[in-house]
């Protein structure tokens, strides 16, 4: 594998001039092997055009800002699987793409040399350093660190060829397209930022437990010691995902909430609670709770014998939810089972991550063998 991806150390003795400098979202449009990446932005926008805020935000010389854009290849749009990114162009589900996109954006003009070295002076590629973190501790990351628009940071280093490698999971194959607002650099796999937020994938090897109480869903929610953290960000989030959950509604729920200690496992960089209640994200934070949510249907799961992948489809958001079982072990997503609550009104799953909605969806999660998790 590591063979075939171009090294930037060659990329860069390369001038590259495919493209007349343009505003960003137009330099997209000039690349050919970029036009799926261009396309995913104008199906966000509606039929015809770019979203109007992505266009103004990174089209418009007057923003007077620069950005760098990791597009992903054609090629890397073309390992997902159809039906998912055909889920992922729903309006239903655009809280989460658009996070995505913005995942693979830095307010900044960098360099590819820029993302794995923290510049000493005070506007590397034209940001405050602030946005960039060298590796000061051992958890959940190994080299550089860049803020994306998104909130979230990507994990950039340099492999032993030369090739920028992002969060263990892509490698950039085409350097420094300039734009007249910034750079794009091209990535061989579409990167997903929430395993890494979630602490990365479960090493659960012991089978859950089994409980009932008299309690609705909601009701449970709010007064299990387990479930604080959860139960605090969901009523500052989403006061009405608890008040339908606390509902009797002639159906069986289903819904997965991460117990206390899944929130220890996520990146200390990242201001937790404030991310996850912020009003500028709340589509998104939403989606993300109402993720792991059937409105009906919810003993599906119930038996807890799962010899097969058993998917079905959200009722609330319609992304796909996977269940698989590892000898003792079960697990939904990312995220190991460690209890299931049967309550009154259907099911709660207390689980040991903050579920990925996109959990392998991209390609292999630690594709060169440094993984960002313990």
């Amino acid at each position: 594998m590591a063979s075939t991806l171009i090294t930037v150390a060659a990329l860069a003795a390369i001038a590259i001039h495919l493209v007349t400098a343009s505003p960003l979202m137009d330099t997209l449009l000039q690349v050919p092997d970029l036009s799926t990446f261009a396309e995913v932005y104008n199906l966000t926008g509606g039929i015809v055009e770019i979203n109007p805020l992505f266009l103004k935000r990174y089209n418009y010389d007057e923003d007077k800002r620069n950005y760098t854009f990791l597009a992903p290849t054609n090629d890397a749009w073309a390992k997902i699987p159809n039906a998912i990114f055909d889920i992922l162009m729903t309006q239903q589900a655009y809280p989460l793409t658009e996070a995505l996109l913005r995942t693979h954006i830095i307010e900044a003009g960098l360099m590819a040399s820029e993302l794995v070295k923290v510049s000493e002076s005070e506007g590397a590629g034209g940001i405050s350093t602030s946005l960039q973190v060298s590796n000061t501790t051992d958890q959940y990351h190994n080299g550089v660190l860049t803020k994306t628009v998104q909130g979230y940071y990507i994990d950039s280093v340099t492999s032993s060829n030369g090739t920028v490698q992002i969060d263990d999971q892509s490698a950039i194959v085409m350097v420094n397209i300039v734009a007249d607002n910034g750079l794009i650099h091209a990535i061989d796999q579409v990167i997903d930022p929430f395993l890494l937020y979630g602490g990365g994938p479960s090493n659960r090897t012991i089978a859950p437990t089994s409980e009932t109480t008299d309690l609705t869903i909601g009701e449970f929610l709010t007064s299990d010691s387990r479930l604080v953290n959860s139960s605090k960000i969901l009523f500052e989030n989403s006061p009405d995902t608890l008040r339908r959950l606390s509902k009797q509604t002639g159906s069986m729920q289903f819904f997965v909430a991460p117990q206390n200690e899944a929130y220890d496992l996520m990146p200390t960089i990242l201001p937790i609670f404030h991310t996850l209640v912020a009003p500028y994200k709340s589509p998104f934070n939403t989606l993300m709770w109402q993720y792991g949510w059937l409105d009906s249907d919810g003993d599906t799961f119930a038996g807890l014998n799962f010899s097969s992948p058993v998917t079905v489809a959200s009722d609330i958001t319609g992304l796909n939810i996977t269940v698989t079982q590892e000898e003792n072990a079960i697990f939904i997503m990312n995220a190991g089972l460690v209890s299931q609550v049967k309550a009154t009104n259907g099911y709660l799953w207390v689980v040991d991550r903050w579920l990925d909605p996109l959990y392998q969806a991209f390609g292999p999660i630690d594709r060169f063998g440094t993984p960002e998790w313990p």
